[in-house]
């Protein structure tokens, strides 16, 4: 009795030994395939999220928007060249990848000039144009004016015209540009 006592023992002992092992080596594995492929994507969003409000807050004079990437991960970050901006970025990003592009444009900047124009829908209204969506483009180049019918050249052409800027781009639907 003591023998198949002591085997059962042993074979109990055994298996929580291997169970423990498992789940080590499972946890080694989910650790380095972590390391491998970079945070998940609502890491980058959150990342992303909190990046956003600090740079608006901290850089309007420089920062024009970002976009993150969370297959990659990676987020892009749109601002006029500088290098305070890119430390901070850097240094809040944590785990997640930052890529800087140039901007002509802040945010601050484009905000400004979307807000004339959208101030000024019922003049538009009084000429039969009837504009969707007017937003910063987050790469800091134009303000975008969505127009679902209409001649879009035209209306270009008289917003630009109106507010004597070349930074306004007018699309037939908001999806060729990411919203600030």
């Amino acid at each position: 009795m003591d023998r198949v006592t002591s085997l059962i023992g042993m074979r109990n002992l055994t298996l929580a030994l291997a169970a423990a092992a498992a789940t080590l080596v499972a946890a080694t594995a989910i650790v380095a395939y972590r390391q491998l492929i970079g945070p998940d994507s609502a890491a980058v969003n959150d990342v992303a999220s909190r990046l956003d409000q600090r740079l608006r807050a901290s850089f309007p004079a420089t920062y024009a928007g970002l976009v993150p990437d969370a297959d990659d991960p990676l987020i892009v970050i749109y601002r006029k060249p500088d290098a305070a901006l890119d430390r901070y970025a850097r240094d809040g990003a944590g785990e997640v990848r930052v890529e800087f592009r140039d901007a002509k444009n802040s945010l601050t900047e484009l905000a400004t000039l979307a807000r004339r124009i959208d101030d000024d829908r019922p003049y538009w209204r009084t000429q039969g144009i009837q504009m969707d969506l007017v937003w910063p483009r987050v790469d800091g180049s134009a303000v975008g004016v969505t127009l679902s019918h209409g001649d879009m050249a035209a209306l270009e052409r008289a917003l630009r015209e109106r507010y004597d800027d070349d930074r306004i781009v007018v699309t037939r639907d908001g999806n060729t540009a990411p919203i600030n």
